[in-house]
């Protein structure tokens, strides 16, 4: 083994002899092409050595992990190389902003929506994906996949539709629990979801339970919408029926990934997200006109002093939410990662070290990998619900997770076949 300078150094006469030869060997347009050339070859190479990386795990030895882990190569042995010009969390992330919206025909995912009402007159949607190049058909062995997306996310997001191609590839039945207000559901009152919205989750929940009482069930949730399902696992024990659970880019503790927002790349997602929250509220801001008297002005006024988040949550959420006093106790309370800690199901989170909006430190490595139940997996980079690898940039994640289901599936009707012939 070198050392790092060792290898510095290398590179550097490399580098050094290879312009030599290209400057004395050739003449013309020919030198600068087989310069450049060189310097590419380096480049690729370097960035090779340095991206090149598998998936770290942190997890208990349980007999749930050896099993999984023993049968998913995708978790153990299979290496993530990000897109060549998105080598960095900040790069994954704003092509993760960018690419969300873009309509991607590949996947001919088209959606059946319910609705359903819930106890103070707010409605949220269920979206039923249907494939048109996949067997739709179902039966009770068929494992249902609930999906939860980020804030401001729903089906509009290609990183669920990468998600639910996947499952339908590998025999999943797929449904998506919007967001009150988002993936065009209307606002009826005048009471917005939040980054601990439990209720309205588990409405839907009880709702998917009842079309399926026999099959299978897991989640998996996306950014906030990991959080929130952590939270809807940790808070109702008694009714929570699912059978396994997993969390991309989780923020865990809301607080630290508050505050490292703020000087995240001088502060650009904070806006980004103060920026869609408010697009949210002025899109309903007809049906958000009650809350104008506990307010103290009308909506546009409380949303003409939205810059970032904070504004957004210090008005709409706390200002219209008893149980929060402050953003402080509000981002306390609403933090997952207490419920996920103490996990009672089987649960993958995956996150990335580099994600500019998940910071590191919120990641609580040690507590997870106490719990038998978690399975923890950290990549180098990956940004936030980025993972974008190859030319034309495919959303990696969705392999690892779908490995982790289809893995835990096995599992699990192995111990019902079991536990049948006892």
């Amino acid at each position: 083994l070198i050392s790092k300078m060792d290898l510095i150094n290398n590179v550097q006469n490399f580098l050094q002899n290879s312009v030599s030869l290209a400057k004395y060997s050739f003449d013309g347009p020919w030198r600068k092409l087989v310069t450049l050339t060189i310097l590419a070859a380096i480049y690729l190479v370097c960035f090779y050595l340095a991206k090149y990386r598998r998936i770290k795990l942190f997890h208990s030895d349980s007999h749930l992990s050896r099993f999984i882990l023993s049968r998913s190569p995708e978790l153990t042995k299979w290496k993530y190389l990000p897109s060549i010009y998105l080598g960095n969390g900040h790069l994954q992330t704003i092509a993760y902003g960018i690419l969300r919206k873009l309509k991607n025909s590949k996947f001919g995912i088209d959606y059946e929506r319910e609705i359903l009402t819930l106890p103070d007159g707010g409605i949220i949607s269920l979206d039923w994906p249907i494939n048109k190049h996949i067997d739709n058909s179902m039966n009770e062995m068929t494992p249902v996949i609930v999906m939860k997306a980020g804030l401001t996310g729903g089906t509009h997001d290609n990183y669920v539709a990468n998600a639910i191609h996947e499952g339908f590839k590998r025999g999943f039945k797929s449904v998506l629990i919007n967001h009150r207000g988002c993936s065009n559901t209307k606002i009826t009152t005048a009471k917005l979801y939040h980054a601990s919205s439990v209720d309205d989750l588990a409405l839907g929940m009880r709702r998917i339970r009842e079309l399926f009482p026999f099959n299978k069930i897991y989640a998996l949730g996306f950014s906030m919408g990991a959080n929130v399902t952590t939270n809807y696992i940790g808070e109702r024990k008694d009714e929570c029926f699912l059978s396994g659970f997993v969390g991309v880019c989780n923020p865990f503790n809301v607080t630290i990934c508050d505050k490292a927002l703020e000087t995240s790349l001088f502060g650009i997602y904070h806006k980004s997200l103060g920026r869609h929250l408010k697009k949210k509220v002025l899109e309903h801001k007809e049906q958000m006109r009650p809350v104008e008297k506990i307010l103290g002005k009308t909506i546009e006024q409380a949303c003409k002093r939205i810059v970032t988040n904070r504004e957004h949550d210090e008005e709409f959420v706390v200002k219209l939410n008893a149980e929060f006093n402050n953003n402080a106790e509000y981002y306390e309370k609403t933090s997952s990662h207490l419920n996920a800690a103490k996990i009672y199901i089987p649960t993958f989170y995956l996150n990335s070290l580099d994600d500019p909006v998940v910071n590191r430190k919120a990641i609580p490595v040690d507590e997870l990998k106490k719990n038998k139940n978690i399975i923890l997996g950290l990549y180098p980079t990956g940004g936030h619900i980025g993972f974008f690898s190859g030319i034309i940039p495919d959303q990696w994640f969705v392999r690892p997770v779908f490995s982790y289901f289809e893995n835990l599936h096995h599992y699990l009707l192995r111990k019902d076949s079991l536990s049948k012939s006892e």
